[in-house]
């Protein structure tokens, strides 16, 4: 399939296919005769892999890494790719906790102003 194809298949603009590709996030892609590249399902999985490592916040310099370690070693490098997943989940589990805290400290604002303006209502009643 071609990169329109892929890319609305994918939800991934052109321009962001062909960036995954320039700076290696995915292996490069076969192409045509006329230069026209031509995604398998192979390549469509590692779109899908790079779409979801970026989702996920993994850097791109990291995602480049795993590729390069998947490319060169295969399965030798399995334990490497491992610690670059789990350094990010890591990194994503201290980001939500972050988001806890600060969804409580909000919470706990909300609650303070609910309680003036039932304060404020009721002194306005009495009065």
């Amino acid at each position: 399939m071609n990169i329109k194809e892929a890319s609305q298949k994918l939800g991934l603009s052109a321009d962001t296919i062909r960036y995954y590709e320039k700076v290696g996030m995915i292996p490069p892609v076969n192409r045509r005769n006329n230069g026209i590249r031509d995604f398998t399902e192979a390549d469509l999985c590692w779109l899908t892999f790079a779409k979801e490592m970026r989702s996920s916040g993994l850097s791109i310099e990291a995602s480049i890494k795993y590729i390069q370690l998947f490319n060169t070693g295969g399965d030798d490098t399995i334990t490497q790719r491992k610690e670059i997943l789990l350094e990010q989940r890591q990194l994503m589990q201290e980001k939500m906790q972050e988001l806890e805290a600060s969804i409580h400290a909000l919470d706990l604002r909300v609650t303070n102003i609910e309680a003036l303006e039932s304060t404020s209502t009721d002194d306005l009643l009495a009065g």
